[in-house]
């Protein structure tokens, strides 16, 4: 649970902890992160992701429109990270359902 396909507006939403997911960063160093929604054709067109960003005691928090380039990859950023980086998707701050099907991290 937690995972995608719940309505931030929903009571259980609120409840939800984050879902973190480890960065595969082996060395600190600028990397690029990017996001993929997958296509689902009944998604609501304005809903949002929220995304902690958090290394090396730092976190950033970024938003990601899913109704543009559902399907494709989007970049989120460019971000100072070092191992132990991770992503947290944070239901209670998105907005519309949650989705998800990837992320990928590139050294810059």
């Amino acid at each position: 649970a937690g995972r995608g396909g719940v309505d931030p507006k929903s009571p259980q939403a609120a409840k939800m902890e984050p879902a973190v997911y480890p960065l595969p960063v082996k060395s600190a160093g600028r990397y690029n992160l990017h996001f993929k929604v997958p296509y689902l054709w009944w998604a609501k067109p304005g809903s949002s992701t929220a995304l902690d960003v958090t290394s090396g005691g730092k976190t950033v928090r970024v938003t990601i429109d899913q109704g543009y380039a559902m399907g494709l990859w989007q970049k989120v950023g460019t971000f100072d990270l070092a191992p132990g980086a991770t992503l947290s998707v944070v239901p209670s701050a998105s907005r519309g359902y949650v989705f998800a099907d990837g992320f990928a991290v590139e050294p810059q």
